[in-house]
């Protein structure tokens, strides 16, 4: 028998690439199979800033595949990627000014839509009168090149408007933009405006007058006494809710910031809540965060914000790059989980990765909770500590999937609240018989997560519980958890 059970730690150790077996940190006689933790590896997270020259960023996910587009002059460049970090630019722009006899400069804010069998293109740029147009590019692919569908500008009043934005909702078009500051002065100020109007279903044209829906009027949004902005429009429809995004300040300033305003109708009347600024710098390291959009994932079960901000912060002279955060819509309200600066999990489907959330019940040993509700960690709501959960030092949680499987990662954000402490180490039991232990990590870096690699155990392990404890040095204070996500790989 005793050779039996030598052999048996033989090969556990073979397969473990550990060299010991360890006792349970947590008080218990039980001894768990000690794993080391494996290293996350390029491509399997992404994060924000690392593509530059992408002011107005606009995602569209087509074709297994993410096509970036941004703010351009005489052309339109276009960029894809399959995991959101590594983009490879097109060797051709996808539209070319020259395309549009009627256009000579600043193509600016595109945005590509999937539609009735084609690629669409909106656009800004100026026409040869010196002021801005609004227009549309059709393709075969969303590679381009977008072509005119006419003769004309798509939209063109008698007055500069920018950042198109289309919203497809029920059979029926609507065209948001901003009547731009530049020559909209209202009472010696200059003021840009959100406006919203109905399109014919074809996109041949506008239907109806068109209906102020935003305007600068909040104190956070009046930085500047003389020149105002609501600009970069977009809405998105939920729920029976329809939420107004749109940009305030100048874009080349630290004040650059995203707000938000709700309706219950394409048009309005749309209501900003108080405090409606949900996407801000920090004035240091992060500045101008705006113009924002929005993707969801490949899975369908995540809603991202994309926006820029500026490259070389605080020093907003030199361009704007691509980031992205999860945004969350419930109840009428609207969350940035940003602007992040540290790792975060990719949206579900994107490169093979999925994350799992629904699938996951939480069930607390004992008194393990101190404070707050278990659902917090699953609600997407990494940076907002209000929602987050306080365990009692040593306290254990099983996350059980419904069905067991394989997986490839944990991540555990454990930012301090104020009414908790930061646990300064983890012991993550897999099936009762292997443990992975460590030093929490945002100890070191301010908001980074503590990721568990999964690779070293032992191959094709199917998990059907994680027992997780997190510790600190003082026992006797509660310990945060934001944010728990489990992660497997196709």
């Amino acid at each position: 028998m005793k050779r039996v059970s030598i052999l048996l730690c033989i090969l556990c150790l073979i397969l473990c690439g550990c060299g010991a077996q360890t006792t349970d940190a947590r008080g218990g006689e039980k001894e768990y199979i000690s794993i080391k933790k494996g290293t996350t590896l390029p491509g399997s997270f992404y994060t924000n800033a690392t593509v530059d020259s992408a002011a107005d960023p606009f995602i569209l996910y087509a074709d297994g595949k993410y096509y970036l587009y941004s703010t351009g002059n005489k052309s339109i460049a276009v960029r894809t990627s399959l995991d959101l970090c590594v983009f490879e630019k097109s060797e051709t722009p996808a539209m070319t000014l020259s395309d549009f006899p009627w256009l000579v400069d600043r193509s600016w804010a595109p945005e590509v839509y999937a539609y009735n069998g084609y690629y669409y293109m909106i656009f800004s740029a100026m026409t040869n009168t010196g002021s801005f147009s609004i227009n549309i590019g059709r393709s075969a692919s969303p590679l381009g090149p977008f072509r005119p569908m006419n003769d004309a500008p798509f939209f063109a009043p008698p007055y500069s408007v920018i950042d198109a934005s289309l919203l497809f909702d029920g059979g029926r078009v609507y065209l948001y933009y901003s009547k731009d500051c530049s020559e909209n002065i209202i009472g010696g100020v200059h003021i840009s405006q959100t406006y919203g109007v109905e399109v014919n279903a074809d996109l041949s044209g506008t239907v109806g007058e068109p209906v102020l829906l935003s305007t600068p009027e909040q104190p956070w949004e009046k930085q500047d006494s003389k020149w105002q902005w609501n600009e970069g429009p977009v809405v998105i429809a939920k729920d029976g809710k329809y939420y107004l995004f749109y940009s305030a300040n100048y874009y080349q300033t630290k004040y650059y910031s995203v707000g938000y305003a709700v309706a219950d109708a394409p048009l309005g009347a749309y209501v900003k809540p108080q405090n409606n600024c949900i996407l801000a710098g920090n004035g240091v390291d992060v500045t101008g965060t705006g113009h924002c959009n929005y993707f969801y994932s490949p899975d369908g079960t995540e809603l991202y914000m994309c926006y820029h901000r500026h490259t070389v912060a605080p020093n907003t002279d030199f361009g704007r790059s691509f980031c992205f955060d999860r945004l969350i819509l419930e109840d009428g309200k609207a969350y940035v989980d940003g602007p992040s600066t540290t790792k975060r999990p990719l949206p579900g489907g994107t490169n093979h990765y999925f994350k799992h959330t629904s699938d996951i019940t939480v069930r607390p040993e004992g008194d393990a909770v101190a404070d707050g509700s278990t659902d917090s960690l699953f609600d997407g709501k990494i940076e907002h500590v209000k929602d987050a959960l306080l365990l009692n030092s040593g306290g254990i949680l099983h996350f059980e999937p419904a069905a067991p499987q394989t997986f490839y990662s944990v991540w555990l954000y454990t930012d301090c609240a104020a009414a908790g402490q930061m646990p300064t180490a983890y012991s993550l039991v897999i099936n009762d018989t292997y443990e992975i232990s460590g030093k929490v990590t945002s100890t070191m870096v301010d908001g980074a997560p503590t990721i568990i690699f999964l690779a070293n155990l032992p191959d094709g392990t199917v998990i059907s519980d994680f027992a997780l404890t997190l510790t600190a040095e003082d026992a006797a204070a509660p310990l945060t958890l934001s944010e728990v996500v489990f992660v497997s790989k196709e």
